[in-house]
């Protein structure tokens, strides 16, 4: 078993820890630095296709809305609490905070051999305040 965890001083404990996973927890916190400047880009270059997946099932839509949030002009701030993982998959427990209001969310990300993110799903541990847009597909969309 492999795993990786990193406190909330930034500091790496775990045993074993896999390279392209150890330096995916640093782009995980870096994805939110892209996201919270409004850097999509940036967001974007950090998933193995160059895009990141969009209504791919389980809280994809989460992230297409962080991104019509940004194109407002809302603010957006995220607060890692903790980000750990084991084999390809990391999980980064977070507080978003949406214009004054804050949200408890889970990010679960699958991590490529080059430290890039295959695709991420996103859980709200914590009621969120938008409907997510229907997965592309839907009849009703």
């Amino acid at each position: 078993m492999r795993w990786v965890a990193m406190d909330r001083d930034g500091v790496r404990r775990g045993l074993r820890i896999d390279a392209a996973l150890a330096a995916a927890v640093d782009h995980v916190r870096l994805c939110y630095v892209y996201l919270d400047t409004g850097d999509l880009d940036g967001y974007a270059s950090l998933f193995e296709a160059g895009t990141p997946p969009m209504g791919s099932g389980g809280g994809a839509a989460v992230p297409e809305m962080l991104a019509w949030l940004l194109r407002s002009g809302s603010s957006v701030h995220h607060a890692v609490i903790d980000v750990f993982g084991s084999d390809r998959r990391l999980a980064a427990v977070y507080r978003l905070t949406v214009g004054g209001e804050t949200y408890d969310l889970v990010d679960i990300f699958r991590v490529s051999d080059h430290a890039l993110f295959v695709d991420r799903q996103c859980f709200a541990t914590s009621w969120t305040p938008w409907s997510p847009p229907p997965a592309h597909g839907d009849a009703s969309s």
